[in-house]
């Protein structure tokens, strides 16, 4: 079994390994979150839905669970609205096989597409990650609680 956990510290990242390193899986992951970025940007909800497992599944604070299904038009009608930049923090990654967890902060700026104030928001959230049987990496469940303000 390898486990690999990674703190982010400000801008800095250090990494512990027990047993030893999946430097792989590390980049496979990040190019998730870049892949994500890259979807929001774009407003492309089939992209973004793609990136999620099949079964996914997010707790949102005071919220019933979302799936897939029910995300895509929450999705479609933010992005009529606003242009969505999301970024992640993470303070803590662990992996063992194809399964890895996340904990670390989301933040979101938003921006009204007809003009006015620019809104950040920041949630912890908690994740699960899933490499499928084709090798690719994505979210699998997701837990968020509003935290401090950017």
């Amino acid at each position: 079994m390898t486990w690999l956990v990674s703190f982010s510290l400000g801008q800095r990242s250090r990494i512990f390994t027990h047993m030893s390193v999946n430097n792989s899986a590390d980049a496979e992951i990040d190019q998730l979150y870049e892949a994500w970025g890259k979807a929001f940007q774009r407003k492309d909800v089939p992209a973004i839905l793609d990136l999620l497992t099949p079964d996914y599944v997010l707790w949102p604070a005071a919220a019933p669970a979302m799936s897939r299904d029910s995300l895509a038009p929450r999705l479609a009608a933010t992005f009529s609205a606003y242009d969505v930049t999301p970024s992640f923090e993470r303070e803590e990654r662990l992996v063992s096989g194809d399964f890895a967890f996340e904990r670390g902060w989301d933040t979101q700026r938003i921006c009204p597409c007809a003009g006015g104030e620019v809104k950040t928001q920041r949630h912890r959230v908690f994740l699960v990650l899933h490499r499928g049987t084709d090798g690719t990496w994505r979210f699998a469940r997701g837990m968020s609680q509003p935290g401090p303000a950017a």
